[in-house]
């Protein structure tokens, strides 16, 4: 999948689609990582690779929820951002891609404007209510925004970045902007 979706047909097939997109490029932030590699922090911040990666499978998964109908459980915001020693990289980034699977079939049928009720939160107003095309383009912001942290993480654990990556993952040919990332055997 290249770094923009390609020919859409609607609205929802443009916010599924960009959905995946960002999905994708942040399961490519693991791409080639040891476990020991996605578990680590190696910014300031408390955020690694791995811990990062669930956290938006949380949110997206979340999200399937709601739209589905279905409770949302409470989550313990320490472990959802935190990869445990007998985690692997490759079952997060695995759970990362059922959880938009969920969100897609939970999506598909259902109308853009339907309302979907939303706790107030530091981050959100108290609107009560978001139509449902809001709360997947919020979907696509929550994994841009965690996205570029994924990227300034792989670069600090490697100096490997999105578009090596991308590059790598898709066959580019090397060119003067971008050399594709070639996973060490």
């Amino acid at each position: 999948m290249p770094g923009m979706p390609g020919h859409v047909t609607d609205e929802r097939d443009n916010l599924l689609a960009f959905i995946d997109q960002q999905a994708y490029t942040l399961g490519l932030s693991a791409w080639g990582l040891t476990d020991a590699q996605a578990s680590s922090r190696p910014t300031a911040s408390a955020l690694s690779v791995g811990g990062t990666i669930k956290h938006v499978t949380t949110v997206v998964r979340g999200c399937a929820r709601q739209v589905a109908g279905e409770p949302i459980p409470d989550g313990d915001r320490a472990v959802e951002f935190t990869m445990g020693p007998h985690e692997r990289i490759t079952e997060i980034v695995a759970d990362l891609k059922a959880s938009v699977a969920e969100l897609r079939v939970a999506a598909a049928d259902q109308p853009l404007d339907r309302q979907l009720p939303i706790e107030a939160a530091p981050w959100m107003p108290d609107v009560g209510a978001l139509a449902l095309r809001n709360r997947l383009a919020h979907m696509i912001d929550e994994m841009a925004r965690h996205n570029g942290h994924t990227d300034i993480l792989r670069e600090a654990i490697d100096g490997v970045d999105a578009g090596s990556l991308m590059a790598g993952a898709e066959g580019w040919a090397e060119n003067p902007w971008i050399t594709p990332y070639v996973p060490s055997a």
